[in-house]
């Protein structure tokens, strides 16, 4: 654990200068821990930011990032030798955030450690055409069933606003839910028909929820936007967008689960790969949760240190009358 200060206000943006002063401090506290941190595939590979801080970076005055696509990258290497801009440079780990009061952080930390999605819910709000067809769902359900995982998919003809009223009425019982649409942050179009936030349904199990949508996570602490209500209503992890990322920018939702299934670590499976250039799309919640079977355990007992036997201890406090 690493003790960091930095700007407060997750619904707005750093500076450039003051993400700078956040990735100094997180690459410090690596150096501190005396293990291989900064190449991918080394010994630290994740880095949690529990944190009310900005969920997006201001580049400039005109181009935004997520925080946690720009974290943990190395300064571009240029052809002559100098130093770049983060921007463009290579990941060393893979980061999430998790935000809220001290309840809320503490559930959607503890959510990621202890708990294995047994349910899905996909949802594709989009057409059967080019290139929307990528992100089919039905595909996607078809991964997670072989997985292991009981599946409900909701695609083609009925993927319209009736279709998700009717599933959302009564909540959703959904441990990793997938969502495709387009729209704004208020906002999400299905085919056909438009929702709002308070249109996400309530949730019976804690969620994991991977939205294709624009903009879902340009406020995520307001409840009066996509990626704000699924948090309010139980979502312990989200991958949102804090702006306008284009469609290409996400991982198709076939690609994403099939990863999940293969117990990609969700900070990594929802990103295109360790090249690609910073991008708007924030990761919510612990990079590490997996899906699958819980690791394999030993049946060896824990050496207990410095202890001592009860009935010998009690004993003695009897006779010296120290009840």
């Amino acid at each position: 654990i690493a003790w960091i200060p930095v700007e407060q206000g997750v619904n707005g943006a750093l500076t450039r200068e003051q993400f700078e002063a956040l990735e100094v401090a997180l690459e410090q506290a690596c150096d501190a821990t005396g293990v291989p941190w900064r190449a991918a595939g080394d010994d630290i590979d994740a880095a949690t930011l529990c944190l009310n801080c900005p969920v997006k970076v201001l580049l400039d005055p005109t181009t935004v990032a997520a925080t946690t696509d720009l974290l943990a990258r190395h300064p571009e290497k240029k052809p002559d030798g100098t130093a770049g801009p983060r921007d463009k440079g290579e990941r060393w780990a893979w980061t999430g955030q998790i935000f809220g009061t001290p309840a809320q952080a503490a559930y959607r930390g503890m959510s990621a450690v202890f708990l294995e999605p047994h349910t899905a819910w996909i949802f594709d709000g989009y057409p059967d055409t080019k290139s929307w067809s990528d992100f089919d769902g039905t595909r996607a359900g078809g991964f997670l069933t072989e997985a292991g995982l009981e599946v409900t998919v909701d695609d083609i003809p009925r993927n319209g606003e009736k279709a998700w009223r009717s599933r959302a009425g009564f909540g959703v019982d959904a441990g990793l839910i997938a969502i495709n649409s387009k729209g704004m942050s208020d906002e999400f179009n299905l085919e056909p028909g438009q929702c709002r936030p308070g249109e996400i349904p309530f949730l019976k199990v804690p969620s994991i929820v991977y939205m294709v949508h624009s903009w879902s996570a340009a406020a995520p602490q307001a409840r009066a936007t996509v990626a704000g209500r699924w948090l309010e209503r139980g979502a312990y992890a989200m991958l949102g967008s804090t702006y306008e990322p284009f469609l290409q920018a996400f991982v198709p939702t076939p690609n994403l689960v099939a990863r999940l299934a293969s117990s990609y670590p969700w900070g990594a499976a929802v990103r295109p790969d360790n090249t690609a250039p910073v991008w708007k799309l924030a990761t919510m919640g612990d990079p590490l949760i997996t899906l699958g079977p819980p690791a394999p355990r030993t049946d060896e007992a824990l050496p207990l240190r410095s202890a001592k036997d009860l009935e010998t201890v009690m004993r003695g406090a009897l006779t010296e009358r120290k009840f």
